[in-house]
């Protein structure tokens, strides 16, 4: 079992390396945030994803519109 989730973190590793976003990917990720309804959010606070959103939505916010970036 370990071994194989090893080979599992290796694949992953492998693949994230490969994984880049260009500007307009960048944009759009960050457009798709404030199509997030209170519903969706409720459903991210169900299964503990909210404080992952966050942080994920400022360093993206960061970014793309570091004039509106909040600290």
């Amino acid at each position: 079992m370990e071994n194989e989730l090893k080979e599992y973190w290796k694949k992953q590793e492998i693949e994230a390396k490969k994984f880049k976003l260009n500007a307009e990917d960048l944009a759009n990720l960050y457009d798709l945030f404030y199509m997030i309804t209170w519903q969706d959010y409720l459903i991210l606070e169900l299964n503990k994803m909210e404080g992952w959103f966050q942080k994920f939505f400022f360093r993206m916010e960061k970014i793309v519109t570091p004039e509106l970036a909040r600290n």
